[in-house]
């Protein structure tokens, strides 16, 4: 008679431990334009993707047993065989999470969609693209590029043991010598996820305050008529106005003594305080503000 399996495996269970595991950094709330629902459909996509090179996807901040989420992290990125990034709309966290597993110099496949240009210290590094619209037909490419390359990749890795998806294409370095003492692998890492936690708080309290100060206003585009009381040139007036704190000028258009300025608030400048110090360039001159976005 065979051996019954132990009530707490399953074949299941074994088959999914047995393969390798592929670590998923991406956005996944709202973002540039991108809500919730959206990256969970690009998480699917991702997904199925990554079970079709015959890997088993999972987060970075995912795990089978319960933990600190940050020590989590940083050991997924680190111990997961293969990474895919997605980088679109350049998340803080996915970008830091990604210098990470960049500076293990394990193998990692970057991924963006067509709204969200290349980052200068990534941009040598080959990106999969995918349409932001998740469009079908170019969905179902997209899945074929990245199959190719996730394949790809894997085995170049395991192929060469020097193979570096970033640092080695950069060049050779040589650390300077230091003074080193060795210490605990535990107290080693609970130091590194102290300062990460302490870093990823902060980028977080950045992000909560940039959206609590920002007034309805921020983001509109104002059309601004001047009249002045004595004909200005166009490129004296555009000069002045570069010193007004907190407005940003896209374009001047002078007519004799009356002129027209679009540009848009930025930082806790109120209207008020931008038509105070516009009006105080020239003495006599009377401005009026004008919403057009």
């Amino acid at each position: 008679m065979s051996k019954s399996q132990p009530a707490h495996e399953s074949p299941s269970t074994e088959k999914r431990d047995s393969q390798s595991i592929c670590g998923i950094v991406m956005p996944i709330s709202s973002i540039d334009g991108c809500d919730a629902p959206h990256w969970v459909e690009v998480k699917a996509i991702l997904e199925e993707t990554i079970k079709d090179c015959g890997l088993v996807p999972r987060l970075v901040s995912e795990a089978q047993t319960s933990g600190v989420i940050h020590k989590r992290i940083v050991e997924n990125l680190y111990t997961n065989e293969i990474v895919v990034c997605d980088v679109s709309a350049r998340n803080p966290n996915v970008m830091f999470e990604l210098g990470m597993r960049l500076a293990f110099d394990k193998p990692t496949v970057l991924v963006k969609d067509d709204k969200t240009d290349f980052s200068f210290d990534t941009g040598n590094i080959e990106h999969v693209g995918y349409p932001r619209d998740l469009r079908f037909s170019k969905i179902t490419d997209f899945k074929s590029r990245l199959k190719e390359k996730i394949l790809g990749t894997r085995d170049a890795a395991k192929k060469d043991p020097h193979y570096s998806t970033f640092l080695k294409s950069i060049g050779d370095f040589t650390l300077p010598k230091m003074n080193t003492r060795e210490v605990p692998r535990d107290d080693f890492i609970l130091e590194q996820l102290t300062r990460i936690s302490a870093e990823v708080a902060t980028v977080s309290a950045m992000q909560r305050a940039s959206f609590a100060v920002l007034p309805p206003w921020a983001n509109a585009t104002f059309k601004i008529k001047l009249e002045m009381p004595s004909p200005i040139p166009q490129e004296k007036l555009s000069l002045l106005l570069t010193s007004i704190k907190g407005f940003r000028v896209h374009r001047v258009t002078v007519s004799g003594t009356d002129a027209e300025i679009f540009g848009n608030l930025f930082g806790s400048q109120s209207i008020e305080d931008v038509t105070r110090s516009i009006a105080g360039l020239v003495p006599g001159m009377r401005v009026t503000f004008g919403t057009l976005s």
